[in-house]
């Protein structure tokens, strides 16, 4: 899956491919205000500014910018050819990803908070945020380069000991890591999901022991 800023630097390639399975999604830009995502003029000036410069028709630049903040527009065969956003698909004799892209997935929130903590582990900032809801994606904890930075850094690097599931949408999991000035965190969270956009994502995490 590459949603938001992902999707926006798919679209720098000057040859692009999608695989079977793959989600390339796209919203406007948006700024947070006392807690409320509301979409930012200048930032979409400045997004329409460099796809305009990559070449893409008005057409597809007022598709990529269309999606609310609390939405995503995914990607299929038809709107990519109805605007003009060219890929190769990377297995010719499969299933065309683009018209899979906008496909539905089971309610799982162990699944999601499994791959969530799984990036974390490998420091993968823009794995874990694309498992966040849209509007809490690059703030705070859920910013990729803050997360690449602080789980990049272990000295033992996080690993998931733990899940249990805790009613219909929320996981508690347990983990450990050593941070590189030798912190021993042995902790807990509840994380809460939601099933948005035909995905579980993840919408909140509290942790209970202060790491």
């Amino acid at each position: 899956m590459c949603a938001s800023a992902c999707a926006l630097t798919w679209l720098a390639g000057s040859q692009r491919f999608l695989q079977p399975g793959s989600n390339i999604g796209f919203h406007a830009a948006y700024r947070v205000v006392d807690g409320k995502a509301s979409e930012s003029g200048v930032a979409n000036a400045l997004v329409g500014a460099y796809l305009n410069q990559l070449g893409l028709s008005e057409t597809a630049i007022a598709y990529v910018t269309s999606a609310p903040p609390e939405g995503i527009a995914w990607l299929t065969a038809a709107k990519a050819q109805a605007v003009g956003i060219t890929y190769d698909a990377i297995d010719e004799d499969g299933p065309d990803p683009a018209a899979e892209a906008g496909k539905t997935f089971p309610h799982d929130p162990m699944g999601t908070v499994t791959a969530f903590y799984s990036a974390l582990a490998a420091a993968d900032g823009e794995t874990a945020s694309a498992l966040v809801v849209p509007e809490k994606r690059g703030q705070g904890p859920f910013n990729e380069a803050s997360i690449h930075a602080f789980f990049g850094a272990m000295s033992q690097p996080l690993k998931l000991t733990g899940t249990a599931l805790r009613g219909n949408d929320d996981v508690r999991v347990s983990y450990q890591y050593v941070t590189s000035d030798g912190r021993r965190c042995q902790g807990r969270a509840d994380v809460q999901t939601t099933y948005v956009f035909g995905k579980t994502l993840v919408s909140r995490i509290k942790a209970l022991d202060g790491c």
